[in-house]
């Protein structure tokens, strides 16, 4: 007789049976059926799309020299989990390549290997070619973060035009705030493996799914030997008249290009606490009453509206005069009459209001207007200052008779060197610009062309201003602004501060603004210095002399201006910094022992181990008070082959020339067209457009 198992176990492995086929059925749920919609879900956990900085366009001045540039290196990174559990002749080679990649020992590299966390940097500041990203690619457990850093190889010279970034690799002051749209470019997009923090970690998934496109290259109007030539000369002034602040204005009035632009005192170091007021570009953003310096251009609505001449007479009586019904002194008495030749050279107040009697109210607001006062001339600067102008409806019975000398008007003085810049250039107003040329990958080269605002006098009334200016360095109040050999042409000024308050005793605005040679300006210049000590007051005791010694400067060190041989000796004879030798293909070591035997200053800019860039060019003297400085390279490699640099963009052509030890001699604009032969390690190269089929 048979016995069956009782009815309870039958019932409870009926239970169990049936859970292992509900069990079943989930794990064929999840692994098979939902596998996809799971897998996505464990995607969207682990895996995230980051954005990819793009590489910052650089910023040169006019003849190409960097101002402003961005250096992009790699780091290789990797989950050192990842490279363990390899196979072992898959580990040893990832190794090997690590070794000659990294330039590292085994040891060192096998205990980077040991560290338990899910990230970790094996090497960083490298550059690589496109081999050698292919390769570490290959391994399918390196992974590579781009690292850009902005560097500035001049320093501080021209730093509050320039400006810096902030935190996040923006633009935070300046023309790199500005010109953010050009110079940041377009980012990339990547996606990456994160761990259970959310933090990014390497992993053979990860994968670049759009490339940042670079920003695009800015050439300033800008001289950079002129700006810093004229930054030393403006802090020197700045110093010896006890000056709270300080600023200077340099173009070329025949085409409005800014050449120099200088604020004092200079902004901090970059990196620090940020201060708007530190960071203040006086030329753009100061604001003054321009004084006297601006008869040299309201002579025009007189000779033009007015009928005045050279010739025509008012009484300068005592140096003081009562003007209908209003009190106007000279700051030095000149009694008796007057002709306005005189009355330009001495700078009389009193002369000039008595000759405004000549014109409308009218007259003299249309003229200052067509000068630019009163509106912001669109510079591609944050802040510009538009002054003001205040309109005559505005006005009170005593404006007319002192805005003809330069109060009740307020102005930067980028605007006041500009309308004299129209005197200079023959009656014609160009307006002042900084852009030259923008580089880009869409567009390549945009070359930018000046723009003629309008004509604010005849020809021959500049003439005769520009006449009466040499004649105020001759013989009247600006005879410090004097360079020997030069003929110079100009106007003083001597504006007193007003607050709130009124008058503000024992503060003045000290101004020169000068034209050379004032036969046929090539250079107008604007010197401004506030609030200078008692004794050091007026344009001609301070200001005047500050232009004279940039006028100087400029003469010895470049070729915008020309001087008679006679001339050109006796300024060559003058003291000068000792001549820099060549520090070119030198390293950086070398370098600094050669630079503190000839006892010169030096700041090395750069990455690399090699000198590519100088400035003082070799031969050329350093100017007292400056430092050399070097511009540091990679080295060539062991094969010296020239690169191919045809069909190249002038940055590209550059920057491969100099990875391969070779400096670039280009002519033209445009892309690579032509390349020759090296010589001397300089590959010449011909730019032009891009040939079409």
């Amino acid at each position: 007789m048979s016995s069956s198992p009782p009815h309870g176990l039958k019932l409870l492995g009926g239970i169990f049976f049936g859970l292992a086929l509900l069990l079943a059925g989930r794990l064929i749920q999840l692994q098979i059926l939902d596998h996809d919609l799971y897998e996505r879900c464990a995607t969207r956990q682990w895996e995230c799309k980051v954005s990819l900085p793009a590489p910052r366009g650089n910023i040169f001045d006019r003849h190409g020299l960097p101002l402003a540039v961005s250096d992009q290196s790699a780091r290789v990174i990797t989950d050192p989990h990842w490279i363990r559990a390899l196979p072992e002749a898959k580990r040893e080679e990832v190794t090997l390549f690590l070794m000659e990649l990294l330039d590292k020992t085994r040891w060192r590299i096998e205990q980077t290997l040991k560290s338990e966390k899910r990230y970790v940097i094996l090497g960083e500041g490298l550059r690589l070619d496109r081999s050698e990203k292919g390769a570490l690619e290959k391994t399918g457990v390196l992974n590579l973060e781009m690292v850009s850093e902005r560097l500035y190889p001049q320093g501080r010279i021209g730093a509050a035009l320039i400006g810096f970034l902030g935190s996040e690799g923006q633009g935070a002051s300046g023309l790199e705030l500005s010109l953010e749209g050009i110079l940041a470019g377009r980012p990339g997009e990547a996606q990456i493996q994160t761990d259970d923090l959310g933090r990014a970690r390497a992993s053979a998934r990860n994968r670049t799914l759009r490339e940042p496109q670079e920003g695009g290259d800015v050439y300033l109007t800008l001289d950079f030997k002129l700006q810093a030539l004229v930054e030393r000369e403006l802090e020197a002034a700045a110093l010896e008249s006890e000056a709270k602040a300080g600023s200077a204005v340099l173009l070329d009035p025949s085409t409005g290009e800014i050449l120099a632009l200088a604020s004092w005192p200079a902004p901090p170091a970059r990196g620090g606490k940020y201060r708007a007021d530190e960071w203040k570009l006086l030329p753009l953003q100061g604001v003054y009453e321009p004084g006297s310096t601006l008869k040299a251009v309201t002579s025009i609505v007189l000779m033009e509206e007015g009928g005045v001449t050279l010739d025509t007479q008012v009484d300068a009586e005592d140096g003081s005069a009562e003007i209908d019904g209003f009190k106007i002194r000279d700051d030095k008495a000149h009694p008796g009459w007057r002709s306005f030749r005189e009355a330009f050279i001495l700078s009389s107040n009193v002369c000039f209001a008595k000759f405004s009697q000549r014109v409308s109210d009218e007259a003299l607001f249309a003229s200052l207007r067509d000068l630019g006062f009163g509106n912001i001339y669109g510079l591609e600067y944050p802040g510009e200052q538009s002054g003001r102008l205040r309109p005559v409806t505005a006005w009170s019975d005593r404006s007319k008779l002192t805005l003809i000398f330069g109060q009740e008007l307020s102005a930067t003085p980028l605007q006041i060197t500009s309308a004299v810049g129209a005197v200079a250039a023959e009656g014609e107003l160009y307006k002042p610009w900084l852009i030259r040329a923008v580089q880009d990958q869409e567009d390549g080269l945009q070359i930018r062309e000046p723009v003629f605002l309008r004509k604010v006098c005849r020809k021959k009334t500049a003439g005769l201003i520009r006449g009466l200016s040499g004649e105020v360095v001759l013989q009247g109040t600006g005879t410090a602004a004097a360079v020997d050999g030069l003929p110079v042409g100009g106007k003083t000024g001597t504006a007193q501060k007003f607050n709130e308050q009124g008058v503000m005793r024992g503060k003045y605005l000290a101004s020169f603004i000068g034209m050379v040679p004032v036969d046929e300006p090539r250079l107008v210049l604007g010197v401004f210095l506030d609030e200078p000590r008692i004794g050091m007051h007026h344009g001609g005791q301070s200001a005047a002399p500050a232009f004279a010694r940039m006028v100087r400067g400029i003469a010895i060190a470049t070729d915008y201006l020309p001087l008679p041989e006679s001339a050109s000796e006796s300024i060559a004879a003058m003291p000068q910094g000792p001549r820099v030798p060549s520090f070119l293909e030198m390293d950086p070591a070398t370098a600094e022992n050669e630079a503190m035997r000839a006892g010169l200053p030096l700041l090395l800019r750069g990455r690399g181990d090699r000198v590519v860039a100088q400035e003082p060019s070799p031969g050329a003297p350093l100017p007292p008070g400056e430092k050399l400085r070097l511009v540091l390279g990679s080295a060539p490699g062991e094969v010296q082959e020239p690169p191919d640099l045809m069909g190249r963009t002038l940055r590209d052509a550059r920057r491969k020339a100099l990875e391969n030890g070779y400096r670039l001699r280009p002519e033209g604009s445009g892309i690579v067209v032509e390349q020759f032969e090296p010589e001397a390690g300089t590959i010449r190269v011909i730019l032009g457009e891009r040939k079409r089929g």
